[in-house]
């Protein structure tokens, strides 16, 4: 199975849309695992971290995702990394050693 890792920012969002996204990930199979608030340059970012498993293709997930960021109604913006190891690897959010 391959392992997904997306990060989503909403852009001009309040603590309620993240909620949303959430919610909206979930549906589409993705698993929170974690939420960054970080400034900028004056401003506050937040990121949400998500994976999901399977057999599906990288357009697949991005379609996946960006369904679930639009019913935020905000703009957002996101990355999508592979995970090369598989699940069974991953210890406490590190790769064990193989």
């Amino acid at each position: 199975m391959t392992r997904f890792i997306v990060n989503i920012t909403l852009h001009s969002a309040a603590e309620a849309d993240y909620k949303v996204l959430s919610s909206e990930m979930a549906k589409e199979s993705f698993d929170s695992i974690k939420k960054n608030v970080a400034k900028a340059n004056g401003y506050l970012l937040r990121l949400m971290e998500f994976t999901r498993e399977g057999a599906f293709t990288i357009k697949e997930l991005t379609d996946a995702a960006c369904r679930a960021a639009k019913k935020t109604g905000k703009e957002f913006s996101f990355t999508v990394i592979k995970d090369k190891k598989p699940a069974n690897h991953i210890v406490s959010g590190k790769h064990a050693a193989a």
